[in-house]
């Protein structure tokens, strides 16, 4: 499963670029947590304003629907279980955005990839030149 954003806000760090705040947040907890319960996000949650259950279960449910979380039923409590590890949905993230800025064959948006990569460390750019080597 390839989670694709359909938006992305480049004023917003980490997963907030691609989820809206509380989703993020929450999507935190749940990989933090693991197995989880909507009672047991929302007492993690580590957000200034405090949300309602509801709220919080609402928000856990739309996850569903993306297919970022699994819901089952054990003993008459809904448990969330994460469908996608944290570095897979950040790969994927960004597999999805790089896909989408070089979609019309121009290499001149590859290229603004590579200028930005100089900002980095060698070790970076080491790294990066391993995983273009890799054979799929």
């Amino acid at each position: 499963m390839q989670f694709r954003p359909k938006q992305l806000h480049l004023d917003e760090e980490g997963l907030s670029a691609v989820l809206g705040f509380l989703e993020a947040e929450i999507m935190d907890s749940v990989w933090r947590l693991n197995e989880t319960s909507v009672r047991a996000v929302k007492d993690s949650l580590k957000s200034r304003k405090t949300y309602s259950f509801n709220t919080i279960m609402t928000v856990m449910n739309r996850l569903v629907e993306k297919k970022l979380l699994a819901k089952k039923s054990i003993d008459g409590t809904f448990v969330y279980i994460p469908t996608v590890g944290r570095e897979e949905f950040s790969r994927d993230v960004s597999r999805s955005v790089a896909e989408a800025l070089v979609a019309g064959g121009s290499l001149f948006q590859a290229a603004a990839f590579v200028e930005a990569l100089r900002a980095h460390s060698a070790e970076d750019v080491r790294l990066l030149k391993e995983i273009l080597s890799r054979e799929d």
